[in-house]
């Protein structure tokens, strides 16, 4: 089933790295991630238990929704007084030593904070309240786009944005804690490289949607910026763009009651909800007879083919992350599920 869930996956991604590279269209390219996106959500519904389908659901949902806008914010930065005469004018070395630094603090921030605060709550408290303070700080960016900082606040840009940078990096690393914690009580026994990769490369492929979603918002709005002189006017639409970003970034809230268990971070959520029931245990937390008690369930063959589903896993992750032309998260999921997936070719079953 796992190996059928990561060939599955990975076709979705080849498709998508396909249309990324040969089609330049964003409507096209929107629609076909759209699609690959509801495939993907059957491919888990079929192939995974219900509460690890839920749960890689969710995360596709909320990465699918979080519409980049990240090329376009470098050049209403980054503009000089010729292209862009109201713009911040930051110079690049400013733009990306201090906004690098600034959340890699904020994010070292939001560790201590949350073991601090938020360790006991459980996981749709903490994704609620980081969801909302996501959409307060999202709504600040449509602050700055219609330049309110200096008008009405008085706040210069490189201190109020940096400001919503670290906010925005500290909620992402409270909610990251928990979504990590999530992830690894869902691994079963014996399956933990497998079920780590298929995540992994589910939140890669839904961070490409959201790429993909951000391209075609940028294009319906007409914002296409090339750092050319007088280029300001590419920006006037900016502000609406960040509004639909931060709106859809929180719409994953109302899935919370239905895709996330009900459970805290320091619970183990019940063996019987995380294994098939051709496997060792039903759905229902009935126990399946073993025929021979000298033989484990868990057969050195089943664990093979789990390696080979892992193996199979990264590979989709490795995709997934080139239809988005790279990046720093995605290298590092690669790197993580690799690892995994070497501890689960060494792992051998204990026979009594």
């Amino acid at each position: 089933r796992y190996l059928a869930l990561a060939i599955w996956i990975t076709m979705l991604s080849v498709i998508l790295a396909f249309f990324g590279v040969l089609n330049k269209e964003p409507v096209t390219n929107s629609v076909v991630a759209i699609v690959i996106s509801v495939a993907e959500i059957i491919g888990f519904a079929v192939f995974t238990p219900p509460v690890i389908a839920k749960v890689a659901i969710y995360h596709l949902f909320v990465q699918g929704c979080q519409i980049s806008l990240s090329g376009v914010y470098f050049y209403f930065f980054t503009d000089g007084p010729e292209q862009y005469p109201a713009g911040p004018h930051f110079s690049d070395a400013f733009y990306v030593l201090s906004f690098g630094l600034v959340d890699s603090v904020s994010r070292l921030s939001g560790v201590v904070v949350y073991n601090w605060g938020f360790k006991h709550f459980r996981y749709r408290t903490i994704f609620a309240l980081c969801t909302a303070a996501y959409l307060v700080v999202n709504l600040g960016n449509v602050t700055y786009c219609l330049r309110w900082n200096i008008k009405y606040l008085g706040i210069s840009d490189p201190l109020y944005v940096l400001s919503l940078r670290a906010l925005d990096g500290l909620i992402g690393q409270i909610n990251l804690m928990p979504a990590i914690l999530l992830v690894s009580h869902l691994c079963p026994k014996g399956k933990e490289a497998t079920i780590y990769s298929l995540i992994a490369a589910n939140l890669a492929l839904g961070n490409a949607i959201g790429k993909y979603n951000g391209t075609l918002v940028l294009h319906k709005l007409g914002i296409h910026p090339r750092g050319k002189v007088g280029e300001g006017s590419q920006f006037d639409n900016l502000w609406i763009a960040a509004l639909i970003a931060a709106v859809a970034n929180a719409t994953h809230i109302v899935t919370l009651p239905f895709l996330v268990p009900d459970a805290r971070p320091d619970e183990k959520l019940p063996e019987s909800m995380l294994v098939h029931k051709t496997r060792a245990m039903s759905y229902g937390g009935q126990a399946e007879s073993n025929p021979n008690p000298n033989r484990p369930l868990i057969s050195q063959d089943s664990i093979e083919e789990e390696g080979v589903a892992a193996a199979a896993a990264a590979a989709a992750v490795a995709l997934s992350s080139e239809s988005l032309g790279g990046g720093e998260q995605q290298q590092h999921i690669t790197t993580t599920t690799t690892q995994l997936n070497h501890d689960q070719q060494h792992y051998k079953p204990k026979r009594r």
